[in-house]
């Protein structure tokens, strides 16, 4: 399958519209998977950045106590995104910790050479 150059690049500034929302200071928009998943054989390219992406994620968040929270705050796999006083909860700390938590692991997360190729 020969994929267009136009069809890479509406690809990419889908993919980078989801990173920059993932990564940007901790906010977030409500965005399902649906937006960079794949449906169809036209939108293979966007699922395989999007897991590429994912894959990334997990690579430099080793830590997995930190990635669960990562993950569940921001809806990552499909789930809709937690408040923190749930993740709180869910975890036993208090909801300023679950915040530094997030804060430092998004910091980790843009300065990181693997995650920061998805913002160009």
């Amino acid at each position: 399958m020969k994929i267009k150059t136009e069809d890479l690049e509406v690809t990419k500034r889908k993919v980078r519209i989801y990173i920059k929302l993932f990564i940007n200071n901790g906010e977030y928009e409500n965005i399902s998977d649906d937006m960079v998943a794949a449906d169809n054989t036209e939108d293979i390219v966007d699922k395989v950045m999007y897991e590429k992406f994912i894959k990334d994620v997990d690579d430099v968040i080793t830590d997995e106590k930190k990635k669960e929270i990562i993950y569940q705050r921001f809806g990552i796999g499909g789930d809709s995104p937690k408040l923190l006083d749930e993740l709180s909860e869910q975890f036993g700390v208090t909801s300023d910790m679950i915040r530094q938590i997030v804060a430092k692991t998004l910091r980790n997360l843009r300065m990181s050479d693997k995650i920061k190729k998805y913002a160009k």
